[in-house]
Formats: C-alpha cells, structure tokens, sequence
C-alpha cells in the first residue's frame, strides 16, 4: 500500500493555510460535513492489513515477485504473468486462532474508535466470500469469510467499520486489458458484494487505480457513485482515481498522508495511515524482520494528527496464524492506558485553534483548550490572542504549570525536558476559558525560561548570509530569526565540511543570550559539531559557545549551566557553522538573540 517504492516515515509538519484558502471540494461537501463527524470525533482508527502473505511474513503484495501490472511508470503492461511462489500461498493459509472478537476488543482497548480492513489488496486476492473468484478465502484450508466474521463483531460491540478495497488488481488475467470492460465489472461486482452484505460500511477506504486516464478508461466516477448508491451515509477515500490525480470529483470525502502526519488542516479533512511496525519497504503486514514503534513514537504521532486538526489509523499486520503479535498487542495496550488518561484531549476536539508546529500543538472543544507540548518544545510558550479570558489551568500529568495572561495574551510556562514535572512525551495543559473557542490566525512563541525577561536585539534591519548556493532554501533565510517560515525548518546548506550562517545585527551590541532551534530529526549526527563566533568586524572571529551535546535547541552565550551565567559578549556579527570530518548540511529552524 504505497505510491512510491521509499515510504518516507519522518514527521513532516506543515502550517496552516489562511482562512478561505481551502475550498470545498465534490459534490457531496455539504453532506459530508455531517457524515463525517462520528469519523472526525473518533480521531483514532487501526488499519488491518492481513491476507495470504502473512504465511510467508513478507509485505502484502508488494513482496510478490510476479509482474505488477499498470502500476504507475515503473508497472508492467497489461496482461503480464503471475508469480508461482506468491500466488500459491493461499493454499497453505489457515489461520485457526483467528478471533474477530478479540481484534475488535484489542482495538477497542487501545482507544481505537474504528476499524479499516483490507478486503482486497493490489495483489488480487480476497478475503471474503465472493462468486466472483475462486482466488479468495473460502479456497483456502481456512474457507471462512473474514469480511463477515470481523463486520459482525464490530457492529456487535459498536465499533466503526470500513473496507480497504484497492482497485489494482496484479492477479486478474483482465485487469486493464483492452477497453477494461471486463475488469470494470468484475470491479463493480466485487465492491457490489462488499456493500450490500456485510451491513453498515462506515468508510471505503481506495488505494488508487492503475495507470490510465481515471475517468475514461477506469470509470472511476461510475466506481464513486456505485459506492454513494449502496452505501449512502458511508464516507469515502482520496483515492478514487489514477495515484494522486486529483480530480475534484474523485478526492470524495478525506486526504490519506502516508507514512508521515499531515499539515495543519481544517477546512479539508485528512487521516495519516501509519504502520505500527517500521519496516524495510512497508510494514503494513505481518513483518517478523520489522521492529514495532515506540510508545512514544506512537503517542506523539497520535498528538500531532490531532492538533493538526487531522485523524491516525495505525496499521498492524496480523500473523499466518490470525492472531496480532505480542510486541503489537502489548504497544496497542500501552497506547491504551495513554487514551484512557488523556482521551478527553483527544476525543471530540478540533485541531487548533491556532496552527501547531515543531514544539507540539493544541486541540479544543467549547471552552478547553489542550495544549499538547512535547519533548521538542522548550518550557515556555506564548499563545496568539484567543478572544476569551482564562478561568483555569492544569496540567493533566499532574506536574507543575504557570499560566499568567497578558496584554490578551497567555504566557505557558512548565518544566522543562527531563523535569520530574514534563509528562514524556507529551505533556498536557488542559486551559479553560470563559467562553467557547473559535479558530485565531496567529502563531505560537516558544521560548526558554533562561531568556524571559531579556529584549530581542535582532533589529527589523539585521541581515543572514550563508556559505549554501542553494535556491531553494535562500529564500527562507530572512525567516531564520523569526522561526516563521512554513518550512519545518528555515534553511539548510550545501553538503560542506563547514557549512555556515552569518548574521550582521548592523551594529555592535552587548549579547546575553542567545537561541538556537535545530531540526533533530535530521540532524542527529549532525548537530554535535555546532559551534558559534562572535566577530565586531565580520573578518577576526572569536569562539564563544559551542554545542555541549547533541539537542535539537541550546541556549549560547551566557549558557545556564550549574546555576552560573556568563556575562555575555560584545559583536555585530554571529556566525553558526559546523565543523565536520565529511561533507555535511547545516539545518537550522530559528535563531533569536537577547541582549542589552
């Protein structure tokens, strides 16, 4: 389940669009807003993606060796042959311990709200009962309908359910062959079965068509309104057409980010899908060489889908045998704990009503506001006006949390990284206000308790220069000492050995301190080496500060260590670089400087 060959499995963060900018889109927008609130209060979904590849523990489908037909510029033509090893594994899939009711309560114990299940992946075979083919479930020693077993305990148990059903189809001898007339019926036939007997679809969930014009040769708007006609309080993919064409009439109901969570988004809906298992190539199925995530990897993508205003759903990948592995059922467990303590920041809530960024985000829902900082933000944090004045504040965790309002304006001021006090990974600030919350177009500050009450000095005239030759990222240097580029970080250099940025402040100040944000990320064997000078002419420099270990943010000269404070520096000019064996980039977010 990819569009490309390298899932990309960074965080990528991105900002808000301005208010109007967003426009609805298909015919169905005004209908959709209320089909969609049960899926945009759930927040929270698990992707199943399991069939006859869990006996061999590979990827599902993309592990199978045979030709992959019409498959974007790197498929094959139409009505090339199969694979003898990976079509035949179905004939030894039998997976006794298969229990729909313990999925269900797995999820439903890991504050899951619904359930996606693959139907069909792009390698064809089909785990439910059709008359349609005999390369599916009921021809395996197993020869029980899953789809029918699985939906029945969701709508016992009042879980949400839907259906993966990828239109590719690499095993069906008339897949895109010819006018595909024939495969567009069996197409219609199939998701025809799916959405007349198997009860309430929730979500139809598309993976994409192969290559061809998605409206005159696949007949994607036919497939869409099929889709409405059966099923029509269902709410339906992206996908719905050729890879990431987008046709207006085809992008239905909600975007599907891959791999990595999705910008700050609220007038168009949107759902990461993320593997729980990191993988070589995937991770959507039963992968025993991958290695499932860490709790607070999982918890931190679960906070940033939510204060981007968007949904998760996690995939796992059940074993030949039906039964989710350990290592995954006991993270599903601990996500489970998380939910059931924080749940009510998550549940329910809006993304926002400010854009989120680097340092966290926040959700709201009436008069509450959770702010959701995580290990990256520093420990003080300035929110834009929100129109309403603060009754309370707490910390969910139970830590310590100063809240004062100024000027409109509320200063958050809480542990910082590493304190007993800052809940890891997220630590939870729920505020509560004297009247319902509407969304702001304004931006978060984020600052170190070390530099409050200190003046920046970086005059609106200050200009950044840099060692990069690089376009793309030039642009953004202006951003560097306001962090307020839409990039997840300000610049990046040429890959140098000492790669730099110069500052000229214009004219010589007394320095006390100054900030710097890195993107750790990226940048883990990258930022030890950081190390600043100070020169008064821009030609004689002298070493002031270097980075006294790998972080993703530092305070420089004075730094605050053991309670001590330098007295600061005299210059005009900053230069921040990186002193390395190999040729390497320097990444930087933001860069503020305090003085006298």
């Amino acid at each position: 389940m990819k569009y490309l060959l390298t899932l990309l499995l960074t965080l990528s963060i991105g900002l808000a669009h301005a208010r109007g900018a967003e426009p609805a889109h298909g015919s169905h927008a005004d209908a959709t807003t209320a089909r969609l609130q049960w899926w945009r209060d759930a927040r929270f979904g698990m992707f199943i993606h399991w069939d006859m590849s869990s006996v061999a523990g590979t990827e599902i489908s993309w592990s199978r060796k045979g030709p992959k037909p019409l498959d974007g510029p790197w498929g094959s033509p139409a009505g090339t042959g199969g694979d003898p090893v990976y079509d035949a594994l179905y004939k030894r899939f039998n997976p006794t311990k298969f229990d729909a009711k313990q999925w269900v309560k797995t999820a439903q114990d890991a504050g899951m709200q619904y359930i996606v299940f693959t139907a069909k992946h792009h390698g064809g075979f089909c785990m439910w009962d059709t008359k349609l083919t005999d390369y599916s479930i009921m021809h395996t020693p197993f020869k029980r309908d899953v789809v029918k077993e699985l939906s029945d305990a969701c709508h016992a148990a009042g879980m949400r359910f839907g259906l993966y059903y990828s239109p590719r189809d690499w095993h069906h001898p008339d897949y895109g062959v010819g006018d595909n007339a024939k495969y567009h019926a069996y197409l219609k036939g199939q998701l025809t079965e799916l959405l007349t007997n198997y009860g309430n679809i929730d979500v139809v969930w598309f993976d994409s068509f192969g290559t061809g014009d998605s409206i005159k040769y696949w007949h994607a708007d036919e497939i869409l309104a099929l889709v409405r006609k059966l099923q029509p309080r269902t709410i339906v993919n992206d996908r719905c057409s050729f890879f990431s064409e987008r046709v207006p009439s085809l992008i239905a109901d909600f975007d599907t980010p891959e791999g990595t969570v999705g910008k700050y988004q609220f007038r168009r809906p949107w759902e990461s899908c993320y593997c729980l298992v990191d993988a070589a190539g995937g991770g959507w199925s039963y992968r025993p060489d991958g290695k499932v995530r860490s709790l607070d990897h999982c918890i931190e993508v679960l906070a940033r889908c939510a204060t981007g205003d968007g949904n998760l759903l996690l995939g796992i990948g059940p074993n030949g045998q039906g039964e989710i592995p350990a290592e995954q059922a006991e993270r599903l467990a601990q996500i489970g704990q998380w939910t059931r303590k924080y749940g009510r920041s998550i549940y329910g809530t809006q993304g926002g009503p400010f854009r989120n960024g680097l340092w966290g985000g926040a959700t709201f829902a009436g008069n509450k506001l959770y702010l959701h900082v995580l290990d990256a933000a520093p420990d003080v944090i300035r929110l834009p006006p929100l129109g309403a004045k603060l009754v309370d504040a707490n910390n969910l965790g139970g830590g310590a949390v100063g809240v004062v309002e100024n000027a409109g304006r509320l200063m958050v001021t809480i542990p910082d990284a590493g304190d007993a006090g800052r809940a890891h990974p997220d630590t939870i600030i729920e505020i509560s206000f004297d009247r319902p919350l509407v969304r702001v177009d304004g931006r978060v500050e984020t600052s170190s308790s070390a530099v409050l009450g200190m003046r920046e000095v970086a005059a609106p005239d200050a200009t950044v220069s840099t060692s990069s030759h690089m376009k793309t990222y030039r642009q953004h240097l202006n951003t560097l000492l306001t962090g307020t580029c839409d990039e997840p970080f300000a610049f990046h250099t040429n890959e140098e050995k000492t790669p730099w940025v110069i500052i000229d402040l214009k004219r010589s100040q007394q320095i006390e301190a100054i900030q710097i944000e890195n993107r750790l990320d990226l940048c883990q064997d990258r930022a030890k080496t950081l190390t600043l000078w100070v020169s008064d002419d821009g030609a004689n420099w002298k070493e002031a500060w270097k980075a006294p270990a790998v972080a993703d943010r530092w305070i420089a000269v004075p730094a605050v260590e053991g309670g001590d404070k330098s007295e600061g520096v005299t210059a005009r000019y900053l230069k921040l670089g990186l002193q390395e064996t190999k040729p390497t980039a320097l990444h930087l977010r933001s860069v503020r400087v305090y003085g006298k």
